[in-house]
């Protein structure tokens, strides 16, 4: 579904990001909380429990539901912008979401 350049740099992305909580390194939104509270530094334990909170608060929708071919397109869309290696996403999640497109 995408590149082996695009694989490539979504693990070296992901690599930054697990050192950068492995070695405590306070950057927002990984090791800090959000917002107002970008300055309470979260721990390592505590990482993997922002990040799914942070996925749980935005899941969540009003209005009509939006057609599946709609869904497939913003999930594309959205894996393409994912596959560019700037997020820190496991690949193994990228590779999800895009089976969830065929």
């Amino acid at each position: 579904m995408y590149c082996r350049g695009c694989q490539k740099r979504v693990k070296a992305a992901r690599e930054v990001v697990d050192r950068f909580v492995d070695e405590g390194k306070v950057v927002y939104g990984i090791t800090t909380g959000f917002g107002k509270f970008s300055d309470v530094v979260i721990s390592k334990e505590e990482a993997k429990k922002l990040q799914r909170n942070l996925i749980v608060s935005h899941a969540c929708g009003v209005g009509e539901e939006l057609s599946e071919e709609v869904v497939r397109a913003i999930m594309l869309l959205r894996a393409n912008a994912l596959s560019k290696g700037y997020s820190g996403i496991r690949l193994e999640t990228l590779e999800n979401s895009c089976r969830n497109v065929k």
